[in-house]
């Protein structure tokens, strides 16, 4: 039951997410490299949303393709005629998602499908927020979970740019709670994780020990293989993201653990590592992710816990992790809080809740210099970075996760 004072933040927290949701979905289209006109409230605090161009850039990437399919091109084609999409980044994922999500988005005006995607994604953390609140947890942490998701930079900022980083990891954790109840179910929702961003993949280790989980495996793994097929041939396939440089240099948007190494080797040598050895960053995503796996496989957590700690291993090694990619582990985070086998134990919550309270802060970017030196290069990318770290091992070295564990408060429960 929570308290009078723990209603009263939740709803203060529900009043402020609504006023930024609205302030982001009002804003004009705005092509500009900087944009001129009105950005939502936290705008100026980020690097995407004060130096590209936006509401939607990203998610017109997609939008574009779709139009691009129907007509018969590439969905990689920039050439789009009659120009109808205001404006898009490069378009870098699945063709598979641009002949059908891509072609259903198109099908309305730019602007409804932009705010037809936010709603989506509002659906999604809705989703997740009612986990949350049927969760055994106590209340002070539900209180502090739930505004923390409801009030987060890198969370405002996917919205923003209209991003699918939020809607794939959501689709991945609500399919491992779904994984117990419904094998078709979770499998439906673990594929358009999977489909919507290729990433989710990362999670199937920890489906594939319990009988009716390994079912929500199989859609998962069903969907990879159709992306792979659909990918064929083409230079910006789906495993692009991570395996090759898409940038070419250090990018101020960019808040990585292989970034900040990546600066201080190109600081003593003048080398850039992803462009002289361009396999190096999605080497150091598959050890990690690999080694989190093992972890996984051998110790059996629960779905959920398993499938959380998969994605925080993937985003913490993840080279090109911008910051609306820590709306997902802010979320991943929180999966964690949720009792069972391989959970946060009770005594950690506090130190977790207050690294993940320090995810959901805005970057330093609007207090930096014009100009960056290595140091404020390695500053910038640790920002983020370095609490993802902590939190990823601390949840990596949870009872259940690294060993048998034992019975606990909080509805902690060894067989889950």
């Amino acid at each position: 039951m929570t308290s009078f004072w723990q209603r009263g933040v939740l709803a203060l927290a529900v009043v402020v997410h609504a006023t930024c949701v609205w302030s982001i979905v009002s804003q004009p289209l705005d092509g500009g490299t900087p944009p001129t006109t009105r950005r939502f409230v936290t705008g100026r605090l980020s690097y995407d949303s004060a130096n590209w161009p936006g509401p939607g850039g990203d998610f017109f990437a997609l939008y574009h393709a779709g139009l691009q399919v129907r007509a018969g091109k590439s969905p990689h084609d920039l050439d789009e005629s009659p120009r109808v999409t205001p404006y898009f980044f490069r378009y870098i994922y699945s063709p598979l998602l641009a002949q059908t999500l891509g072609r259903g988005v198109s099908l309305a005006s730019p602007r409804a499908a932009y705010v037809g995607w936010v709603i989506v994604i509002e659906l999604c953390l809705a989703a997740w927020l009612v986990v949350l609140w049927r969760s055994s947890l106590d209340a002070l942490t539900k209180t502090a979970a739930i505004s923390i998701l409801l009030v987060n930079q890198p969370y405002l900022l996917e919205l923003h740019m209209g991003q699918f980083t939020f809607v794939a990891a959501a689709c991945a954790l609500l399919a491992a709670m779904a994984a117990a109840r419904s094998g078709i179910g979770g499998a439906a929702l673990l594929a358009a994780g999977v489909l919507i961003k290729t990433f989710p993949v990362a999670t199937l280790p920890a489906f594939a020990r319990e009988g009716r989980a390994r079912l929500v495996g199989l859609g998962g793994l069903a969907a990879f293989a159709a992306i792979l097929l659909a990918s064929a041939g083409s230079a910006r396939g789906p495993l692009s993201l991570g395996v090759q440089d898409l940038v070419g240099v250090p990018h101020p948007g960019a808040y990585s653990i292989p970034q900040a190494l990546f600066v201080l080797v190109l600081a003593v040598s003048n080398v850039w590592l992803p462009t002289t050895s361009p396999l190096v960053p999605g080497a150091i995503t598959a050890l990690v992710v690999g080694a989190a796996a093992v972890i996984v496989w051998r110790n059996r957590p629960s779905t959920l816990a398993g499938a959380a700690v998969l994605l925080l291993a993937f985003l913490v090694s993840y080279f090109h992790a911008w910051e609306h990619h820590y709306s997902a582990a802010i979320l991943a985070a929180t999966a964690l809080l949720v009792p069972g086998r391989g959970a946060i134990p009770d005594e950690r919550r506090p130190v977790v809740l207050l690294l993940i309270a320090w995810l959901a802060l805005p970057t330093l970017y609007a207090f930096t210099p014009a100009q960056w030196s290595a140091g404020a290069w390695i500053a910038m990318s640790l920002w983020k970075a370095a609490p993802l770290l902590c939190l990823f091992l601390l949840c990596l070295g949870a009872p259940g996760m690294t060993g048998p564990g034992g019975v606990r408060s909080g509805g902690y429960n060894p067989t889950a």
